[in-house]
């Protein structure tokens, strides 16, 4: 398991999970998970032995902010993870646009995965994506493939805010480095000396 993978808890695991929610939020965040919402894989940051700390939102905004509640889920207790590799191919077919991106990161020898907004609306069919919502995508070299290297991924990342652009949106990108965690592009490309990497258990810079 990495950051931004959708888990599906069982009911046990819905069960625990909304147990120690406030009471407004149990009230969505119940019917949300049961309906088959996925939450999301967060940075860990040890609040409880044997859970696993997901966020997880509302398609709705109330007051102009999207619901959101932090879930505390049973490591046992989850019946399905889907990673932003796995949903690129659901999100490609529901906006079959992105097949523009996919396309471009494989021509980088990178392959392209999507999660945040866009991947709620491809999994679930909800209307999580509105006005002004990024393109949140994940890289990593195509499987058995080398890093490329800075000048490739700057032009890549160049190319592909320019793609972005065209459809309407930007797009926020990270690179999985081999060893698991992740950076921002735009830091990695740019002129700063460190890069921030944040994993599941740890976050760092890194020269």
């Amino acid at each position: 398991m990495n950051r931004h993978d959708l888990l599906f808890p069982t009911q046990a695991g819905i069960t625990s999970a909304i147990k120690g929610l406030a009471p407004d939020s149990r009230a969505w965040a119940g019917p949300l998970l049961a309906g088959g919402v996925p939450c999301i894989l967060r940075r860990q940051e040890g609040l409880a032995p044997g859970m696993l700390e997901a966020g997880l939102s509302h398609p709705d905004r109330e007051s102009g902010h999207r619901l959101r509640a932090l879930l505390l889920l049973p490591v046992g207790e989850v019946a399905q993870t889907l990673t932003p590799f796995e949903v690129m191919p659901r999100a490609v077919r529901w906006w079959p646009q992105l097949g523009r991106i996919t396309g471009l990161a494989a021509r980088y020898g990178l392959a392209a995965g999507i999660y945040g907004s866009t991947a709620l609306c491809a999994v679930t069919g909800l209307a999580y994506r509105g006005e002004g919502s990024d393109l949140d995508i994940i890289l990593r070299p195509v499987e058995g493939g080398p890093m490329p290297s800075r000048s490739a991924l700057t032009a890549f990342y160049r190319e592909a805010q320019a793609l972005a652009g065209r459809l309407g949106t930007c797009a926020d990108m990270e690179l999985e480095l081999p060893d698991g965690p992740a950076c921002k592009l735009a830091e990695l490309t740019g002129s700063g000396r460190t890069v921030l990497c944040k994993g599941l258990y740890s976050v760092e810079l890194r020269d």
